[in-house]
């Protein structure tokens, strides 16, 4: 086995495990298109009589829920702005389909994440899709746009849909920006029950387009996990003690986390007088639930943490309708 191809090119290397058994494991795969080769040889004939055939495997972004991200830069390389790491372009049709970008000396009114404005994908003969793999549930999916070839409006417009529903109907970006080379964006709620989140744009004149659609960037959030993720990054900073050992204030109740950071076990003592509840539930940094929520005594002591992989994870504690989180850090 022999890797041909890596598109685009992995910032690490894939390591094949096995190189010389019919069959083998992959490790070190990331976003993007690879091809590898099989070479057979005939040891037994004169000639070392060989044949090859060639596997194409596409690994796409991570199936997004509770929290995970999914960003694409749209026509363009992978980039990493204020909002986070942008992919190269993937999951779109047709293949190869259509992209164009302006020089890195342009500027992009409107932000200050000028890279992925500069590039884009446009449709062919008026449509274009993309299809992203997702976990079921409700979407946050925000559209980045810039018009960088026309100079006035109407001289491009199209629909967008999602999951087969029309969610902009007669869209002009630079209507919408108010100039060209000005970053706007469109955001939509999405459902997914199927598995797959479904973009159509369409520009067909029976849809009452003109030119072709086109886009700059794509960010797709779970709805739910993006609150969580929101919710616990403002709490947090409401309460910033990441001491060794760290302690807080519920009314009745008085808690205690340690140690803090931790390679192993976090050990969180509860103590109360009152005979209310605590209801006891721990996030990872994106806002994931890391186990089902536990309702405990307001005067006990639990393990938590003890599988966790190193990283930030957030313990959120409510009590007589009080809400803390307190950052922890597993080494």
């Amino acid at each position: 086995w022999t890797l041909v191809s890596a598109v685009p090119t992995p910032t690490t290397p894939a390591t094949i495990t096995n190189p010389g058994s019919a069959s083998t494991t992959i490790t070190g795969l990331q976003q993007g298109t690879y091809v590898f080769r099989l070479t057979v040889q005939d040891n037994n004939s004169p000639t070392k009589a060989s044949g090859t055939d060639d596997v194409m495997i596409t690994v796409n972004p991570q199936a997004t829920g509770g929290g995970t991200a999914i960003r694409v830069n749209a026509g363009g390389s992978q980039q990493t702005n204020s909002l986070g790491v942008f992919s190269a372009d993937v999951n779109y049709s047709p293949s190869p389909g259509n992209t164009y970008s302006v020089s890195s000396s342009i500027d992009i009114a409107n932000t200050t994440d000028d890279a992925i404005y500069r590039s884009e994908r446009y449709g062919t003969n008026g449509t274009m899709s993309y299809a992203f793999p997702v976990v079921n549930g409700s979407y946050m999916v925000r559209l980045h746009f810039s018009e960088n070839y026309h100079t006035s409006a109407g001289k491009r417009i199209f629909d967008i849909s999602m999951e087969g529903v029309k969610v902009k109907d007669n869209f002009d970006v630079f209507a919408k920006a108010g100039a060209a080379f000005t970053a706007t964006t469109e955001t939509f709620q999405v459902n997914i029950t199927d598995g797959i989140l479904n973009m159509y744009f369409s520009s067909l004149a029976a849809d009452g387009g003109v030119d072709q659609p086109k886009v700059s960037a794509i960010e797709i959030l779970s709805t739910t996990s993006a609150m969580a993720a929101l919710n616990i990054g403002v709490i947090d900073r409401m309460n910033q003690d990441d001491g060794l050992e760290s302690s807080f204030s519920l009314q009745k109740l008085s808690a205690t986390v340690s140690p803090n950071p931790s390679a192993h076990t976090f050990i969180l003592h509860l103590r109360s007088t009152s005979t209310k509840l605590v209801t006891v539930r721990i996030f990872d940094a994106v806002g994931r639930l890391m186990e089902p929520e536990r309702t405990v005594a307001a005067s006990s002591t639990i393990l938590i943490g003890q599988n966790y992989r190193p990283g930030i994870y957030y313990v959120e504690m409510l009590h007589n309708n009080k809400k803390v989180i307190k950052k922890l850090v597993k080494q």
